[in-house]
């Protein structure tokens, strides 16, 4: 199939597929394990990782307590190093010593008190993480928290928690948006908060994150046309970016959100890879763009690298759809996939290495490729790091190094058809189902910004 072809058939039924008129997944629900995704990419084993075992207390005379508690246990437990559970309790028993828990074999407890504060507004939370069997206190702070904001406040304890406790924090203070239908959604780590972003009729793809903003960028159709819009999700304002004849879409922005690369549609009616730079503007206040591809294949979803050069999809040659490596320093561009087929690659810069999609035995799985040694211009294999059923498309890493997004299209355990958005910690090797409902979905894609706070 023509690569072109192929997106625009991705659209086309990302926009009139009609929903599923039962859903039974529910967000949270672990869907597989993948145990080799942990062993290729953390560099470890799952059997091998130890769990905290850890009890969340609140006060039960606190709704607003309950709800922190219930997301704390919740992002604890979701990083795979913690397996957490919370309950309410008597502020007397909050006070008690931690031995009995260490007696039923719980490691750490957690308890979240609130103080008094002047105004109804606010809220004082005391947060206490002690280990049981010496009692001893591992983290402690009191928080000042906007009553309107639970689920921010939740997130954000989160992730000093994790960080106290484990020296790194993880995705919980993050935001996902999501093409849903037509619209553009939005929510946080938990799926608290499930926001409409963007609900006007043309149909969304490609979308992405500015690095130095609240800034969502993505294609709407036009009529004839696919054109690059950006969105400022803090204000709502938002705006074209590009409008050319043809595709103009999945912006990929350099590390500094200074530059950037694009897809566009050229002359000849194929598609090429161009850069944008702010430095180069015209006279008329236009942006020059840098063609960068000139093979006269279909070249699509760029990864602009740290170091300027690009991973990128193409057909050229093969005629199917395959990865390469263009260095732009040299002018050099190598295939770092094998097979017949691959397909939406994502660059994380913490792990520099590429996820993609290839498919194995009629399945699309997610494959890992290192490019240290493809840097050096040395060939780097790429391994397969899902097995389970189900269709993985689109992935996404979130910039930890430490997750990948991605589309999920699988049968439930009612023998449904589901289409949800996934994500495998690459900790435990979980796939986990973070939306619901029988809404067509597509295109995730992470910010580390907490946007999604009430």
């Amino acid at each position: 199939m023509n690569l072109y072809h192929g997106i625009m058939m991705a659209i086309a039924t990302l926009s009139f597929c009609q929903p599923t008129t039962k859903c039974h997944i529910k967000p949270g629900l672990v869907l597989a394990r993948e145990s080799k995704a942990v062993e290729i990419v953390a560099g470890s084993s799952p059997d091998k990782a130890g769990v905290t075992r850890c009890f969340v207390q609140f006060s039960k005379s606190s709704d607003f307590a309950q709800k922190v508690a219930s997301i704390i246990s919740y992002d604890l437990s979701f990083t795979g190093q913690f397996k957490a559970k919370f309950a309410g309790v008597d502020a007397d028993v909050m006070q008690g010593a931690s031995k009995p828990f260490f007696d039923k074999g719980v490691d750490l407890v957690i308890n979240l008190e609130p103080l008094a504060s002047q105004d109804k507004a606010t809220c004082k939370i005391r947060v206490v993480a002690k280990q049981t069997w010496n009692d001893e206190v591992v983290a402690e702070r009191i928080n000042l928290c906007s009553v309107q904001t639970p689920v921010g406040v939740a997130h954000e304890l989160s992730n000093w928690l994790l960080t106290e406790l484990t020296g790194k924090g993880g995705m919980c203070t993050s935001t996902l948006a999501w093409c849903e239908n037509s619209k553009i959604m939005m929510s946080d780590a938990a799926f608290q908060i499930r926001k409409t972003i963007n609900a006007t009729t043309g149909t969304k793809c490609g979308l992405s994150w500015h690095t130095q903003a609240p800034v969502l960028f993505f294609s709407e159709a036009m009529g004839s046309k696919h054109e690059l819009r950006q969105m400022n999700v803090k204000t709502g304002l938002s705006g074209s970016c590009f409008s050319f004849p043809g595709l103009n879409m999945q912006f990929s922005p350099s590390l500094d959100g200074k530059s950037g690369v694009l897809c566009m549609t050229t002359k000849q009616g194929n598609t090429e890879l161009f850069l944008y730079d702010e430095k180069k503007k015209k006279k008329d206040d236009q942006f020059e763009l840098t063609q960068l591809t000139h093979n006269g294949a279909t070249n699509v979803s760029p990864c602009y690298l740290p170091n300027g050069n690009l991973v990128y999809c193409s057909d050229r040659g093969s005629g199917s759809p395959q990865l390469y490596y263009l260095n732009r320093s040299t002018g050099k561009t190598v295939r770092i996939s094998e097979g017949g087929y691959a397909a939406c690659p994502s660059y994380c810069a913490k792990n520099n290495a590429v996820i993609f999609s290839r498919p194995v035995n009629q399945t699309l799985q997610l494959f890992y490729v290192s490019l240290d040694r493809i840097e050096k211009g040395k060939v780097s294999r790429a391994q397969q790091i899902t097995f389970s059923a189900g269709d993985k498309t689109e992935p996404q890493w979130h910039e930890n190094g430490g997750f990948i997004a991605f589309v999920y299209d699988f049968v439930n355990k009612e023998k449904i058809r589901e289409n949800q958005i996934a994500v495998l910690n690459f900790l435990n090797g979980e796939i986990r189902c973070i939306t619901s409902g029988p809404e067509k979905k597509g295109f995730p894609a992470w910010t580390a910004r907490q946007l999604c706070r009430a």
